[in-house]
């Protein structure tokens, strides 16, 4: 018979989730806040885009405003996802693809339909799209 005092063991694995739990945390708060930034951004891009009437200037703040709500969007998915490693592919592809053509909708007419498998679509590679 051996015993063994696993009294240390137990206060760093309740440690280790402790620690665990506060950095998910974190990262939750960076990432609303970042999206809640590009949110504000894009506002008042949006509102400087009102102010002019017509022309290039107008059509040049719209579609940066588009633009910066496109780069908020896997920051928009984390926040309703359980991680925040990944995305899912169809939902942020098809927000995406709308949000492309909502910039340009006032150049032509532009119908879109997507066919994009429910794939987790990590991070890294989420936000270059959302750049292009």
């Amino acid at each position: 018979m051996a015993i063994e005092d696993v009294t240390e063991r137990v206060r760093l694995e309740r440690e280790h989730a402790i620690a665990h739990e506060r950095i998910a945390m974190l990262v939750q708060e960076l990432t609303h806040r970042v999206k809640n930034s590009l949110q504000s951004i894009a506002a008042m891009v949006s509102i400087e885009a009102r102010i002019h009437k017509r022309g290039e200037g107008k059509a040049a703040l719209e579609r940066v405003s588009h633009r910066i709500d496109a780069l908020g969007l896997p920051y928009s998915k984390q926040s309703k996802s359980d991680t925040v490693e990944a995305v899912d592919a169809a939902t942020y592809l098809d927000d995406l693809c709308r949000e492309l053509v909502a910039s340009v909708q006032g150049a032509t007419a532009i119908a879109l339909k997507t066919d994009i498998d429910n794939e987790l679509l990590p991070t890294d590679k989420a936000i270059p799209m959302g750049l292009l």
